[in-house]
């Protein structure tokens, strides 16, 4: 069997179904993988309220399947994911996919589009299903699970039939400093959780890690005048507002905003520093101790 997650298109409602059997819906979903119960101990309010997921009469059959059977819809797309290959979309994937689409981005005279980090190649997809000018989507994933997860994906696709695909399993940083150019744009929402000055040890590391990608996007946007789109937390700004700044002819643009929890393990220390320096929101009163906010933002060239 195959569990079927639908997001609405305001994404206001996420529906659970098997075989076109309601399993019930969760209102105004801020997280999309996995339930509250798996929030880490760092991650959970110490007075946390019931969990959404498993408050559905059929909770345990959508624990049965998720991740193993999952297909993911969105504006009547889908993509499958399998959780031992790789990360499903995000919340942060959802609001900037519509927030783009909202805005009509990207803009007509892109061609082709570079999906970096593509995972299931979910905003690939949907950007170019609703952008006739592209006409070649690139994804970009280094990691061989993922990318032939992603590769699934786009050769399952039955959209347009003038549409160019393919998967490039290498760095993205050689990729678009080789061969990115002008007709192309890129999009993607990176790791964007920052660093703090000290050295982490391994319960504070992992795939969230790091803003160097997002200011090498930044970066070579600037430099190849590429219209780019990210998806990232505020948590990141003081790094995205510091590569803006050394990345000249690119005008940012805040499309969406959306308050969401921070669902890592982390140590006290860091939750600390995050608070202290990053922004970081401590609520006690949800499911989830640290709240942040994501944005969807578009970087355009100027001149």
């Amino acid at each position: 069997m195959q569990l079927d997650m639908r997001m609405s298109d305001d994404l206001s409602r996420l529906a659970f179904e098997v075989s076109e059997r309601p399993l019930g819906e969760i209102l105004s979903p801020n997280l999309m993988w996995q339930c509250s119960c798996y929030a880490g101990d760092g991650g959970r309010s110490p007075e946390c309220g019931p969990c959404a997921v498993h408050e559905l009469p059929d909770a345990a059959e959508i624990s049965d399947l998720f991740g193993r059977h999952t297909r993911i819809w969105y504006r009547g797309l889908s993509v499958l994911w399998d959780g031992w290959r790789g990360w499903p979309p995000s919340i942060d994937t959802f609001c900037l996919v519509r927030a783009l689409l909202r805005a009509q981005w990207p803009v007509r005279d892109v061609r082709r589009l570079w999906d970096i980090g593509a995972g299931t190649g979910f905003i690939g997809l949907q950007l170019a299903d609703a952008a006739p000018s592209i006409t070649h989507l690139t994804a970009v994933e280094t990691s061989m699970p993922a990318a032939e997860m992603c590769w699934d994906n786009l050769d399952s696709y039955d959209g347009r039939s003038d549409l160019t695909m393919e998967i490039a399993c290498q760095p993205a940083q050689g990729l678009l400093t080789k061969q990115l150019q002008e007709g192309d744009a890129i999009a993607a929402c990176p790791p964007y959780l920052p660093r703090p000055p000290w050295d982490c040890d391994s319960a504070d590391s992992g795939p969230a890690m790091g803003t160097d990608m997002l200011r090498f996007l930044i970066r070579i946007a600037a430099e190849k005048g590429a219209p780019l789109a990210l998806g990232y937390s505020t948590l990141a700004q003081s790094d995205v507002n510091e590569a803006l700044a050394n990345a000249s002819g690119l005008r940012m643009e805040v499309l969406a905003e959306r308050s969401v929890p921070l669902r890592l393990a982390l140590s006290p220390e860091f939750f600390e520093w995050l608070m202290d320096e990053r922004g970081l929101r401590q609520e006690t009163d949800d499911v989830f101790a640290y709240h942040h906010t994501i944005r969807a933002v578009i970087f355009t060239p100027q001149g």
